[in-house]
């Protein structure tokens, strides 16, 4: 039956592929699935917020890693984030696009220091639930790791 059809297509000068695309697949890094989130935590906040993600992440491993980004689909970006003060002694918030995870280290994320910022969220986060969150690393790797909702809105 698929050659008939094949043939009959080709009678009509349309070309046919038999093999199917080949989509390439990113090889899990050891490094990254050997991360690991000693801490975490994230208050309640209104549908429509932001809210600031606390985090301790260790790298037990041999190899440096850099986070790239994240994404939730609880939120409608996220934002890696540190605070610095200008010549004027003001403190600002500096974009970062991008966080070092030495090899045989931990990384503390605290809010207003160093911060994965939630932005735009889909739903009000409430006390007790859980938000999944996808890390992505610069190698292509990805991990999703999930967070409580902790404390009173």
């Amino acid at each position: 039956m698929r050659l008939f059809a094949v043939c009959l297509l080709s009678c009509f000068g349309l070309s046919v592929s038999l093999h199917a695309q080949q989509v390439p697949v990113a090889i899990p890094n050891p490094a990254v699935l050997q991360l690991k989130l000693l801490d975490s935590g994230i208050k309640p906040a209104p549908a429509g917020g932001s809210v600031a993600v606390r985090m301790v992440l260790e790298n037990p491993t041999e190899q440096a890693l850099t986070l790239v980004g994240a994404s939730t689909p609880l939120a409608g970006q996220t934002q890696l984030q540190t605070y610095v003060q200008n010549a004027y002694g003001l403190t600002q918030v500096q974009t970062l696009k991008e966080l070092p995870i030495p090899a045989k280290t931990e990384v503390v994320l605290l809010p207003g220091v160093l911060e994965l910022q939630l932005i735009g969220l889909t739903t009000e986060l409430k006390p007790g639930l859980e938000v999944p969150l996808k890390l992505k690393f610069a190698d292509g790797t990805e991990r999703t790791v999930r967070l409580k909702i902790e404390g009173d809105l």
